[in-house]
């Protein structure tokens, strides 16, 4: 139900899967991905309640770095910045050589970046590539900084990041996104002609 996107129907089999087998070894991964069906659905407070339970009731779990994150999501998503951000900083205190690190890294650079703090976004951004280089959050880190630069109005440095990412990063969906912005910072600097080849 859950991979269907069937929400409700996995919400129900995931709480029949908690109550029936509460100490069994998918009852951990069964809290989770109870946290991500409400998340799914919109309903924040729920999910963030769900993804607690994984990190109070089992501490050691697989999924309880990711369920750290994903408590920071929640008030990402929900526009909760400040909030987000603490949550975030907590992924990597308590689980910094985690998976979940470097997603984490990305998302405080995210929050900076809605907050239209720009400077600080690229220096988390930078920490990402700096901090995780083999993770795979490291396309979207230097994708994010070019978009720093461009929410900014600093077409020229935008420019630079957006053609550093196609180069480096032809085949990728960031390159992609990387390409339709340095045509619009070719569109900015009234080089319609160029703005179309980018």
């Amino acid at each position: 139900d859950y991979n269907g996107k069937a929400y409700p129907n996995a919400v129900l089999r995931f709480r029949e899967v908690l109550e029936r087998y509460p100490a069994s070894d998918s009852a951990d991964g069964a809290q989770f991905y109870l946290g991500r069906a409400y998340h799914q659905q919109g309903d924040f407070a729920q999910a963030r309640l769900e993804y607690r339970r994984v990190l109070d009731g089992y501490p050691g779990a697989p999924k309880a770095d990711d369920a750290q994150r994903e408590i920071g999501e929640t008030y990402f998503d929900a526009g909760d910045y400040a909030s987000a951000l603490s949550e975030f900083q907590k992924v990597l205190t308590t689980f910094p050589a985690s998976d979940s690190a470097a997603g984490a890294q990305l998302f405080l650079g995210r929050c900076h970046h809605e907050q239209a703090n720009y400077a600080q976004a690229r220096i988390e951004y930078g920490r990402v590539i700096s901090g995780y280089p083999s993770s795979g959050q490291v396309d979207a880190a230097r994708y994010w900084i070019g978009r720093a630069w461009y929410d900014e109005a600093n077409y020229g440095q935008a420019l630079t990041e957006f053609r550093q990412v196609v180069a480096s990063l032809p085949d990728r969906d960031s390159a992609d996104d990387a390409q339709y912005y340095a045509g619009r910072c070719q569109h900015q600097f009234g080089d319609f002609a160029q703005a179309r080849n980018e």
